[in-house]
């Protein structure tokens, strides 16, 4: 397997990226070949809450991994989703809303007993 990862920037003057003005006879024929394909690396579909852009740590985790990982934000703001009453469209775990979650409540007791304070991430607001 071998992939083609390209960042490049716009020449203002033609419209043309680097790669679109190089020749490129290999990926030309791969391509033709049937051999191309698009990753999708943002949002749910790679883990993280729905218009949260990917960065590298979420890309290898799920390329490496054959499968979507969910990230921890994502497990907060689905949790916080699901105190709504809010279906989520690929759930497939059983974890329970946030405020009948066991360790969230002990986070809260802990805190309460120790003038503390609960930190959380992810975009949900509580």
């Amino acid at each position: 397997m071998s992939s083609l990862v390209s960042v490049t920037r716009t020449d203002r003057s033609s419209g043309e990226t680097p790669s679109a003005a190089a020749e490129t006879p290999n990926f030309d024929r791969f391509r033709e070949a049937g051999a191309d394909s698009t990753l999708s690396t943002h949002g749910r579909r790679v883990g993280l809450p729905e218009g949260q852009m990917g960065y590298s740590e979420v890309g290898h985790l799920n390329i490496g991994s054959g499968r979507v990982v969910k990230q921890d934000s994502a497990d907060v703001s689905d949790a916080v989703a699901r105190s709504r009453g809010n279906n989520l469209p690929d759930e497939d775990d059983q974890d329970p809303p946030i405020f009948q979650n066991e360790h969230i409540l002990s986070a809260f007791d802990y805190a309460e007993t120790n003038d503390g304070k609960v930190h959380f991430t992810g975009r949900g607001v509580l």
